[in-house]
């Protein structure tokens, strides 16, 4: 009964060691990153969800609000801009390579920065405008855990 007590310990002490020991060496060899999960392998799907939500937004400023907006310039060109990342990015972001495309999410996020900036305080009257911006704010921030950057906030 003792003898089967030893080798049973002994045996998930060997499966423990085949299974755990392999994860803590990877994570030494990638100090800094932060084990895969599940969403990693799927940001590509994340991506084409925030660009598809930009491109709303894109769409609604140019149909709805650029012809009254008076800061047009500024705003158009940080909407250009961030639309021009997010096909960067598209091109790049590759599920089986979670890590790949990070630069060029950087390039969005500094891009949304100043859309964020330009939209703080602006916009009372045109909710459904501030609310695709939020949509496209909380998509961006949700890829920034992913990539492990920093976003850009709530406003």
């Amino acid at each position: 009964m003792r003898s089967q007590k030893i080798r049973f310990a002994i045996a998930a002490a060997a499966i423990c060691a085949t299974f755990c020991l392999p994860i803590t060496a990877n994570a030494q060899r990638h100090p800094g990153r932060h084990p895969i999960s599940q969403e990693r392998w799927e940001v590509r799907r994340f991506v084409d969800r925030a660009e598809r939500d930009s491109n709303t937004f894109r769409h609604t400023y140019e149909s709805r609000v650029e012809k009254n907006f008076h800061r047009r310039d500024e705003l158009t060109r940080a909407i250009q801009s961030m639309d021009e990342s997010f096909e960067r990015l598209r091109g790049k972001a590759d599920d089986r390579h979670p890590w790949a495309g990070k630069d060029e999410f950087r390039d969005v996020v500094e891009n949304a920065r100043e859309i964020n900036r330009i939209m703080s305080g602006r916009f009372t009257d045109r909710w459904h405008f501030k609310d695709q911006w939020a949509t496209v704010r909380s998509d961006i921030n949700e890829l920034a855990r992913i990539y492990g950057v920093n976003g850009i906030g709530r406003k």
